[in-house]
Protein backbone atom coordinates (compact mmCIF):
# COMPACT_ATOMS: atom_id res chain seq x y z
CA UNK A 1 0.00 0.00 0.00
CA UNK A 2 1.51 3.23 -0.36
CA UNK A 3 0.11 6.46 1.20
CA UNK A 4 -0.25 9.89 -1.07
CA UNK A 5 2.54 9.57 -3.29
CA UNK A 6 4.63 12.73 -3.26
CA UNK A 7 2.87 14.09 -0.11
CA UNK A 8 5.29 11.87 2.31
CA UNK A 9 4.48 12.85 6.19
CA UNK A 10 5.04 16.30 5.81
CA UNK A 11 1.80 16.98 7.68
CA UNK A 12 1.78 13.61 10.38
CA UNK A 13 0.43 14.50 13.72
CA UNK A 14 0.60 11.28 16.22
CA UNK A 15 -1.22 10.61 19.63
CA UNK A 16 0.01 9.16 22.47
CA UNK A 17 0.69 4.94 21.99
CA UNK A 18 -1.75 2.59 23.11
CA UNK A 19 -1.31 -0.88 24.61
CA UNK A 20 -2.61 -3.27 22.91
CA UNK A 21 -5.42 -5.19 24.58
CA UNK A 22 -5.44 -9.24 25.11
CA UNK A 23 -8.08 -9.43 22.36
CA UNK A 24 -6.27 -7.04 19.99
CA UNK A 25 -2.69 -8.55 20.18
CA UNK A 26 -4.34 -11.86 19.62
CA UNK A 27 -6.31 -11.09 16.89
CA UNK A 28 -3.27 -9.23 15.10
CA UNK A 29 -0.84 -11.85 15.78
CA UNK A 30 -3.22 -14.29 13.43
CA UNK A 31 -2.53 -11.60 10.97
CA UNK A 32 0.91 -11.05 11.34
CA UNK A 33 4.12 -12.53 12.73
CA UNK A 34 5.39 -8.77 14.11
CA UNK A 35 6.14 -8.08 17.56
CA UNK A 36 3.97 -5.41 18.04
CA UNK A 37 2.59 -4.10 21.22
CA UNK A 38 1.23 -0.95 20.64
CA UNK A 39 -0.51 1.04 18.86
CA UNK A 40 0.19 4.15 17.08
CA UNK A 41 -2.89 6.63 15.95
CA UNK A 42 -1.83 9.28 13.38
CA UNK A 43 -3.48 11.97 11.73
CA UNK A 44 -1.68 12.78 7.84
CA UNK A 45 -3.02 15.78 6.28
CA UNK A 46 -2.08 16.31 2.20
CA UNK A 47 -2.91 19.34 -0.05
CA UNK A 48 -6.37 18.98 -1.66
CA UNK A 49 -4.06 20.21 -4.51
CA UNK A 50 -0.31 19.98 -5.41
CA UNK A 51 -0.17 24.05 -4.72
CA UNK A 52 -3.15 24.43 -2.57
CA UNK A 53 -3.36 25.55 1.07
CA UNK A 54 -6.18 23.54 1.88
CA UNK A 55 -6.04 19.92 3.20
CA UNK A 56 -7.88 16.79 3.73
CA UNK A 57 -6.86 14.37 6.69
CA UNK A 58 -6.64 10.76 7.00
CA UNK A 59 -6.57 8.67 9.86
CA UNK A 60 -3.85 6.20 10.24
CA UNK A 61 -3.56 3.31 12.68
CA UNK A 62 -0.12 1.51 12.96
CA UNK A 63 1.45 -1.58 14.96
CA UNK A 64 4.01 -0.59 17.12
CA UNK A 65 6.21 -1.53 19.78
CA UNK A 66 6.23 0.01 23.00
CA UNK A 67 9.48 2.60 21.74
CA UNK A 68 7.06 4.09 19.01
CA UNK A 69 9.13 2.19 15.85
CA UNK A 70 7.02 1.46 13.13
CA UNK A 71 6.37 0.30 9.44
CA UNK A 72 5.48 3.86 7.73
CA UNK A 73 4.33 2.00 4.54
CA UNK A 74 2.18 -0.61 6.47
CA UNK A 75 -0.71 0.86 8.31
CA UNK A 76 -3.59 -1.36 9.81
CA UNK A 77 -6.25 0.65 9.07
CA UNK A 78 -6.26 4.39 6.94
CA UNK A 79 -9.42 5.86 7.36
CA UNK A 80 -11.37 8.02 4.23
CA UNK A 81 -10.22 11.49 3.90
CA UNK A 82 -12.24 13.96 6.14
CA UNK A 83 -12.34 17.90 5.18
CA UNK A 84 -11.25 19.34 8.14
CA UNK A 85 -8.53 18.34 10.45
CA UNK A 86 -10.76 18.68 13.60
CA UNK A 87 -13.34 16.14 12.11
CA UNK A 88 -10.26 13.67 11.85
CA UNK A 89 -8.90 14.43 15.33
CA UNK A 90 -12.45 13.87 16.49
CA UNK A 91 -12.67 10.51 14.68
CA UNK A 92 -8.90 9.84 16.10
CA UNK A 93 -10.13 9.63 19.58
CA UNK A 94 -13.15 7.30 18.60
CA UNK A 95 -10.88 5.07 17.26
CA UNK A 96 -8.35 5.94 20.76
CA UNK A 97 -11.45 4.44 22.61
CA UNK A 98 -11.40 1.50 20.38
CA UNK A 99 -7.78 0.21 21.32
CA UNK A 100 -8.31 1.28 25.14
CA UNK A 101 -11.60 -1.50 24.59
CA UNK A 102 -9.46 -3.85 23.20
CA UNK A 103 -11.53 -3.93 19.97
CA UNK A 104 -9.51 -2.35 17.01
CA UNK A 105 -9.31 -5.55 15.37
CA UNK A 106 -12.61 -5.96 15.11
CA UNK A 107 -12.22 -3.36 12.31
CA UNK A 108 -11.55 -4.82 9.18
CA UNK A 109 -7.79 -3.42 7.84
CA UNK A 110 -8.92 -2.08 5.10
CA UNK A 111 -11.84 -0.64 6.72
CA UNK A 112 -13.41 2.69 5.38
CA UNK A 113 -15.57 5.23 6.74
CA UNK A 114 -18.07 7.38 5.21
Amino acid sequence: MTLFPGYGYREFYQRALLPMGKKDKASYYDLSDSPSTHWLIALQGFPKEPSSQYYHWNILIFPTNENGSFTYNKPYYVSESFASFHQAYDYSKSLADSALNDTITSRQPTERIS
